[in-house]
């Protein structure tokens, strides 16, 4: 899992990519970028979020972009090079991506 980031204050809290351990704080944005499928593993948002996500593919998008969690509270499935998407405070465990390119995501409080 990659992540990094800025120092804003965030509410969000994120864990490791196997997704069954307690999340841990990390009251900033969070950054994720793959190419093609990956879990991210569990976050935690404590105040309400927005995901940012950019998608870049070679060629014409037949995959697209989706990302959800365990238990669908999370789920996005486009074809479009960039969206966003409100979170509300929740566990979103276990996040997998897949991709037919790179792709970006940016977790941070609205």
């Amino acid at each position: 899992m990659e992540a990094g980031g800025g120092g804003e204050d965030t509410g969000l809290e994120e864990s490791g990519s196997g997704g069954t351990e307690e999340p841990r704080s990390a009251q900033r944005t969070r950054r994720f970028s793959g190419n093609g499928s990956k879990n991210i593993g569990t976050v935690k948002v404590t105040d309400d979020a927005v995901m940012e996500w950019t998608h870049r593919t070679d060629g014409e998008a037949i995959l697209g972009f989706t990302a959800y969690d365990a238990d669908f509270n999370l789920s996005v499935d486009s074809k479009a090079r960039r969206g966003t998407t409100a979170l509300e405070p929740g566990t979103y465990r276990s996040i997998d991506v897949a991709a037919d390119g790179d792709w970006t995501i940016t977790i941070r409080g609205r």
